[in-house]
């Protein structure tokens, strides 16, 4: 027969781990997060105060004396089994955390690295196109003449009074007519 109250009290071992393992928690997030670092204490001192009085009860039961104190029956390991098993899994999925948070982190440099990349073969063959219209209005095409304010990177004659044309280099060129509304 199966006695719950040995079975409850001989999880000391576990309680005590337990506060082992909050307190190191602690130690690892003081500095991250407060509201972690605070719940990490806690549940330290709940576990430790828990592992502690199942400890005494357990003496005061006559279950064990404080010279059978430290060899564990066999709840006792199940229960420092359970807190190993239920913390090497918080450990794996910390660990995938981080690394699916580094993978996106790598991606997302790669993608940032694409697009200026084309963003530079944009900036490259709009450059290129502008040295062939420079060509082809240097050599005398009829059409190039329409490209003249992106080729020289001026604003259109209609827009750019007297003093303006003057200190652009346009002087000869006449002055539009201005539209009247």
């Amino acid at each position: 027969m199966l006695n719950t109250k040995l079975i409850l009290l001989s999880q000391y071992p576990a309680f005590l781990l337990m506060s082992l393992l909050f307190l190191i928690s602690y130690l690892a997030q003081r500095k991250r997060s407060a509201v972690k670092s605070v719940f990490s204490v806690l549940m330290f001192g709940v576990s430790l105060a828990a592992g502690v009085v199942c400890c005494f009860m357990g003496i005061q039961g006559k279950y064990w004396t404080l010279k059978t104190l430290f060899p564990l029956s066999m709840w006792s390991w199940i229960g420092v089994a359970v807190v190993a098993v239920i913390y090497v899994v918080h450990l794996i999925h910390a660990i995938e955390k981080k690394h699916s948070q580094y993978v996106m982190e790598k991606q997302l440099k790669k993608a940032e690295k694409q697009k200026d990349e084309a963003i530079e073969a944009a900036r490259q063959t709009a450059i290129a196109i502008c040295s062939e219209i420079a060509a082809l209005h240097h050599g005398g095409h009829p059409l190039a003449g329409e490209h003249r304010a992106v080729l020289d990177r001026r604003p259109p004659a209609h827009r750019v009074g007297k003093r303006a044309r003057r200190l652009l280099g346009r002087e000869g060129e006449e002055e539009p007519a201005v539209r009247s509304e």
